[in-house]
């Protein structure tokens, strides 16, 4: 079966995938067990030894997942932009912050919150990609702190 699989998921120039029977497995558990969005399944990954069990990690392996960069700035350091952009990137074309402000220190950083208890820092988002039979490091890069990050190919 991991033929076929790796035939279906090998991209060239893209990001090496993680074991395309853990991502199955994982994806089962997420609608079995209703979870709502798949920060809440790497939560339940983290923490819950049944979903390990299920997707083939040991109980000390670690969880794929965005790691959070904090950027060399301050929250003090966001400033208006100058001029104000009439569009913003939001839905339906409405501004969000980092449509409007811009860090003095770091232009390139954004605010961002990983969760909705923790507070919003200027970071980046930093991806490792590990090799599916052994656990090394294949590739690793840093992205502007998004949403959509961990999901858009470098």
């Amino acid at each position: 079966m991991w033929a076929q699989f790796e035939a279906l998921y090998e991209r060239p120039g893209g990001r090496p995938s993680i074991s395309a029977e853990e991502a199955a497995a994982a994806l089962l558990l997420q609608i079995l067990y209703s979870l709502r969005s798949e920060r809440q399944l790497m939560e339940q990954l983290n923490y819950n030894l049944l979903f390990r069990w299920f997707v083939g990690l040991n109980p000390d392996d670690g969880v794929s997942d965005g790691t959070l960069l904090e950027a060399w700035a301050s929250r003090r350091s966001f400033v208006p932009k100058d001029p104000p952009p009439t569009v913003g990137t939001g839905a339906r074309g409405g501004k969000l912050l980092r449509d409007t402000h811009v860090s003095t220190t770091d232009a390139e950083a954004r605010l961002y919150e990983k969760s909705t208890s923790g507070e919003a820092v200027p970071s980046y988002l930093g991806h490792v990609v590990t090799g599916n039979r052994r656990g090394l490091v294949v590739a690793a890069c840093a992205t502007q702190s998004s949403a959509t990050a961990e999901r858009r190919p470098p």
